[in-house]
């Protein structure tokens, strides 16, 4: 909860920070985000804006370059941003990309994040494409793996 409270508090001073600027969130350009990132390097919630804007200004390919970018940069001992940023990038790949490659970047998810957490996200990813044999298969696989956790059956 206090790692929520923290994130939610980093949120509404960028948001400030926004504001004060002047300046729709559509009006920012490339030079904005980086200056933001110098300031706030682990922060999913700028490089989640700066990847809608650049999916937005200059397109899938760019986006999905500066996800690339973003989850090397990010500190590994940041958990939640970690987590959140491999969300962004799996979303992304589920809405513009092929599905080998979403594949592939749910794969290096795993990896790298709690595995329960990426399931749960990928499930929310299956649940937008209603492709509910795959849900299925992946409750499958949490049930199995994580017999005795009630999140994982209460949602199953």
């Amino acid at each position: 909860k206090e790692k929520k409270t923290m994130n939610k508090h980093i949120q509404e001073e960028i948001e400030i920070m926004m504001k004060e600027r002047g300046i729709a969130e559509d009006e920012h350009d490339d030079d904005y985000y980086e200056q933001m990132l110098l300031a706030n390097p682990s922060n999913s919630f700028v490089w989640t804006h700066y990847i809608s804007h650049r999916l937005s200004k200059k397109g899938y390919k760019d986006a999905k370059d500066l996800c690339e970018r973003a989850v090397k940069v990010i500190d590994m001992t940041k958990l939640q941003e970690k987590l959140n940023l491999w969300i962004a990038y799996m979303n992304l790949e589920s809405k513009f990309g092929k599905e080998s490659e979403f594949q592939n970047i749910v794969k290096r998810a795993l990896k790298i994040n709690n595995q329960k957490e990426v399931y749960l996200a990928v499930i929310d990813i299956y649940l937008k494409r209603k492709s509910y044999k795959i849900i299925e298969g992946i409750y499958v696989i949490l049930s199995r793996k994580y017999k005795f956790d009630i999140e994982i059956w209460k949602k199953y």
